[in-house]
């Protein structure tokens, strides 16, 4: 049924406010205190939400009450929305901006489903200002235009909207078990080669069979964004997973190199101990090169060995944690027992191994396009209720 759109600014329907800046606490006072990271798929576990203090007329000032909507303003999830039901006392954080309806003609569950549409989400990124970790502030926010319909029409979407998105949510919830067991099952293989060996593989440690090489750091003066005669590229991990932002170097002041072939190794975390392939560069002290021995140890059969959750626990029991963050060295993997057999049942084993991977790989694919078709079909959706193309 087409109904006649009318459009209001946010700003205009609702107060809207930042959060309550103070730190998070654990331990149990009167006032919970709710964070971005609080949030998750859509929902609150109020047990795990901080505590803060604060003094009774700022909680006036600052409480969340039913129906209030909060959005996050920085950081990777800015414009994540969230609608408050039935809180505890709570405030929120200064990361999140806080909108109260002032229009008892306008249901806040319709303005948290317009907080998912596909032009909601284009307005938050053509917006997003200020530091690299990007920003939207509560000006912006009260500038945005929303298409609102009768409010016997938002009851009718909303309706229907809740029952086609249980629908959407258990279907996305198959799936995400699907690729996770999916996922697994390489795992679950890889594990089993490397627990139930035969008596003639030999047994040594990482040390006695592949040399562990640190990468190196030059001062960030000599760094260059752009490429330049005699430059190399800096291969780090930052925001620990592989650096996608180009740095350069001069190849004088690298010590340190990898090629695409050789097996890398992520030395803080989390996520600790990363095994990385298709590196090319000079690489910096977050990184390891292992360099097997090759006359009895295959790097691909290495490459394996090094990716079984087995030395991972190891790895993350033994690691120490210094300057916020943890991490290991030589000293700490080199001891580790590594079982191998002959050179030719190496390569039975990688063979066996890359099967199962490609196997594993081929139903993630297949369960992350059913993932991404879930997501396009709820935007469909959503499409049809904010242009009044949505029937029962």
């Amino acid at each position: 049924m087409k109904w006649k759109v009318k459009k209001f600014r946010l700003g205009n329907i609702s107060k809207i406010s930042y959060g309550y800046t103070t730190k998070a606490s654990f331990e149990k006072t009167e006032y919970h205190f709710l964070r971005i990271t609080d949030i998750q798929d859509n929902t609150v576990n109020w047990e795990s939400v901080p505590f803060c203090s604060l003094s009774a007329s700022d909680y006036d000032k600052y409480q969340l009450i039913d129906d209030d909507i909060v959005f996050a303003r920085t950081g990777a999830t800015t414009g994540k929305s969230y609608l408050v039901k039935n809180p505890p006392k709570t405030v929120a954080a200064s990361y999140l901006i806080r909108l109260r309806l002032d229009d008892k003609n306008i249901l806040p569950e319709f303005l948290i489903q317009y907080f998912q549409t596909s032009e909601y989400w284009s307005e938050i990124s053509s917006g997003i200002s200020g530091s690299a970790q990007g920003g939207f502030n509560a000006s912006k926010l009260a500038e945005l235009v929303i298409p609102v319909p009768p409010l016997e029409e938002q009851k009718r979407i909303v309706e229907i909207l809740d029952e086609s998105f249980e629908a959407i949510a258990l279907a996305e919830a198959n799936t995400k078990k699907n690729l996770a067991n999916a996922r697994e099952l390489f795992d679950s293989y890889l594990n089993k080669i490397f627990t139930d060996v035969a008596d003639h593989w030999t047994q040594k440690h990482l040390g006695d069979v592949c040399k562990f090489q640190g990468g190196s750091q030059p001062p960030k003066s000599e760094f260059s964004s752009t490429p330049k005669e005699g430059y190399i590229r800096l291969i780090q991990i930052r925001d620990y997973k592989t650096d996608k932002r180009q740095v350069f170097i001069p190849k004088d002041k690298a010590k340190r190199f990898c090629s695409i072939e050789d097996i890398m190794i992520g030395r803080y975390g989390p996520p600790l101990f990363q095994i990385l392939k298709g590196l090319e560069g000079a690489y910096n002290v977050a990184l390891m090169k292992a360099v097997p021995n090759e006359k009895v140890i295959s790097k691909d059969f290495l490459f394996y060995f090094l990716k079984n959750k087995k030395i991972l626990r190891y790895i993350e029991k033994s690691s120490s944690r210094t300057a916020g963050q943890t991490g290991f060295n030589k000293a700490t993997i080199e001891p580790y027992p590594i079982v191998f057999p002959s050179l030719n049942e190496q390569s039975e084993v990688v063979e066996k191994l890359q099967q199962v991977l490609n196997n594993s790989q081929k139903l993630e694919a297949i369960y992350q396009r059913k993932l991404e078709a879930l997501a396009e079909l709820k935007q469909s959706i959503l499409q049809k209720a904010f242009t009044g193309q949505l029937t029962q």
